[in-house]
């Protein structure tokens, strides 16, 4: 229990340090205090985690904060998974359904565990339907589960995935599957909440076909897909620091126009001319208009870097070699240019 004590006045400490950052993300929907008790009542009930990493558990709750959802493991939203010194975030199908209506382009999401005495039908094609009646004796044996969705424009889609496509993804896709805690208990969320787990998974896939627009879904596929999208942590501060140098270069380049410029200006406020009626300032032809690109450009840059399984680092590269910090900062004209560069990476 004094390890425990420990272990939380540690991290606690660890949190007061960023606190700046996990309120900015947090902007304002959810209070520090309350995020930060329920982050470390996670840890209590979980002492695994007092073994993780301090970076990867303040990388965990940037994750959490910057999706404003509560990761006490108990709402539902998020949890914080151990997965040996590694902490990582694990958003919850109430978090993920949190989310999409949040966005308010999705007016109805959710999902359902269909059991073997349940009656269950569904069809795709032309005439798209599903039909579930829960039963109200024993359930049975867990035949599958489904997800479904309206739009707000009154757009309507399902999906099904039987229990076997279910439990083929848990093996291919569970990170630490077979893990336990030093009480020899299993920690991944697969072994303690089958169930929740099962939802979760429907509720991701058909996150897949909603427009890419919602933000919020987009950071989930990029964390469980161990992207980082936040371009101002430690892998961008070279790149920073290059742009801020690059950016002194150019006002100290420019000074001579800035003096001339202002001198002009003095002898037009006398009522004089400036000397030589502005012959003499000096001319910068260079064109100083750019056109960036859009966000759902930038949103299908950084899809196609995941479907590619890019590492981080690859991506970043390619944006500073190219002469940018980030997405949001491409050029239309260097767009293609940095899209055929992905393809160029993944060979």
């Amino acid at each position: 229990m004094a390890e425990i004590t420990q272990s939380l006045t540690k991290i606690g400490n660890a949190l007061a340090k960023n606190e700046k950052r996990i309120t900015a993300k947090l902007g304002g929907m959810i209070k520090w205090e309350y995020f930060c008790s329920a982050f470390l009542t996670s840890i209590e009930k979980n002492p695994a985690l007092a073994d993780c990493t301090e970076a990867s558990l303040i990388k965990a709750v940037l994750d959490a904060s910057q999706l404003r959802l509560i990761p006490d493991g108990v709402l539902g939203e998020a949890y914080i998974v151990p997965y040996g010194k590694t902490a990582t975030l694990i958003p919850g199908y109430k978090g993920l359904i949190q989310l999409c209506l949040r966005s308010k382009l999705v007016k109805k999401i959710g999902a359902r565990i269909v059991y073997k005495n349940d009656l269950f039908s569904y069809e795709y094609g032309m005439n798209e339907a599903c039909k579930h009646i829960p039963t109200e004796e024993e359930p049975g044996e867990i035949r599958g589960a489904y997800a479904t969705f309206e739009m707000s424009d009154g757009v309507k889609g399902f999906e099904f995935w039987p229990y076997k496509k279910l439990m083929d993804h848990k093996i291919k896709f569970s990170k630490g599957l077979d893990r336990k805690d030093r009480s020899n208990n299993y920690t991944s969320p697969w072994r303690t909440n089958e169930e929740a787990m099962i939802t979760k998974t429907v509720l991701r896939s058909i996150t897949k076909v909603l427009p890419k627009s919602i933000e919020d879904i987009s950071r989930v596929n990029a964390i469980e897909d161990g992207i980082d999208l936040d371009l101002a942590d430690t892998e961008f501060k070279e790149i920073n620091q290059e742009k801020l140098a690059a950016s002194k270069k150019i006002l100290d380049d420019q000074e001579p126009n800035l003096d001339a410029l202002k001198n002009a200006g003095a002898a037009l406020e006398e009522g004089g001319d400036p000397a030589g009626s502005g012959d003499d300032l000096p001319i910068d032809s260079t064109e100083t208009k750019t056109e960036l690109i859009t966000q759902d450009q930038a949103t299908v840059f950084m899809d196609r870097a995941r479907e590619l399984k890019l590492p981080t680092k690859t991506v970043i590269k390619l944006l500073k070699d190219n002469g940018f910090s980030d997405t949001s900062v491409i050029t239309k004209e260097k767009y293609e240019v940095l899209m055929l560069g992905l393809e160029e990476k993944a060979k």
